[in-house]
């Protein structure tokens, strides 16, 4: 349920903001040979902080009959320190490596900051 007096949900900073990027192993064309890795194309624009304090983009559809459940939008997130310019990059690939670390403790903002106890609440 949502409320006029706040969100139930927040804008990351983009310091937060992880961009997954998937690569698969691939035959090569006609079988046979060694798999070769294959980067998709993002299908949206790279994030920044400009697209995550944006108004919400308007639907183009239909909404349906309404709920009257207010959606409070959050406040902004504050500027990315110095130095932050994009979201941090995570490249996972499809491959056997029984030495990484999978799921989502492998991810960088998962790893407890120095002399911290606990992971990063998200």
């Amino acid at each position: 349920t949502g409320t006029r007096k706040r969100s139930h949900w927040r804008l990351p900073g983009l310091e937060e903001v992880i961009e997954l990027s998937v690569e698969l192993a691939e035959e090569p064309t006609g079988g046979g040979g060694a798999l070769s890795s294959v980067v998709a194309d993002s299908p949206v624009p790279e994030v920044t902080y400009d697209m995550l304090c944006a108004a919400p983009m308007a639907s183009e559809g239909s909404t349906g009959e309404g709920l009257n459940i207010p959606q409070t939008r959050p406040p902004l997130p504050p500027p990315p320190p110095p130095g932050c310019e994009a979201a941090q990059p995570h490249l996972v690939r499809d491959e056997i490596d029984e030495s990484r670390i999978v799921g989502s403790p492998g991810l960088p903002l998962m790893q407890p900051a120095a002399g911290a106890s606990a992971p990063l609440d998200l």
